[in-house]
């Protein structure tokens, strides 16, 4: 029901940016498979589904490694995308994010990142040419992403992310 734009896996969390179906679309699938109430689904909705997933993988590394307790630190984040310049903004902050951290001294030398997916021709389960496109073209994708996205320019669209 979702389709990724972009990651960025660090050594303490991670970004992603996840485009959902319109919720009239979502609400047509779980009538037909679970018979799902007319309740609103929305933000809140799709939020409890990653909660979901977060605790279920919690789960399943506790009963791997014999722990117990939270595995996550802070509840995640979560942010509505609703402009095409939040949607470029988000990307080259969650591709700009290791070298924020101190993890890499250009982002572009992390590897477990989607910014070489992006450019890149090899199958990806990325949305690659809808992002390319969204930017203009690989050109103005790399342009977009020399302009770094400061903090106090990311703080209306991503939460605070800890070292």
């Amino acid at each position: 029901m979702a389709a990724t734009f972009a990651y960025s896996l660090l050594r303490n969390h991670f970004h992603t940016l996840v485009k959902t179906r319109p919720e009239d679309e979502i609400r047509e699938t779980l009538k037909k498979t679970l018979k799902v109430s007319e309740k609103p689904l929305g933000f809140d909705y799709l939020s409890q589904q990653f909660s979901n997933f977060f605790n279920a993988y919690a789960k399943t590394i506790n009963k791997a490694y014999d722990r117990t307790g939270s595995l996550f630190q802070h509840p995640f984040g979560r942010v509505l995308v609703t402009s095409d310049r939040q949607f470029w903004a988000v990307i080259a902050y969650i591709h700009q994010n290791p070298q924020k951290h101190h993890f890499v001294d250009d982002f572009r030398e992390w590897k477990w990142s989607s910014y070489h997916t992006l450019l890149a021709d090899k199958p990806t389960r990325l949305q690659r040419a809808h992002v390319l496109d969204w930017f203009g073209g690989k050109q103005r994708y790399l342009d977009l992403h020399a302009q770094w996205v400061s903090d106090a320019d990311s703080k209306w669209f991503a939460a605070d992310d800890e070292d």
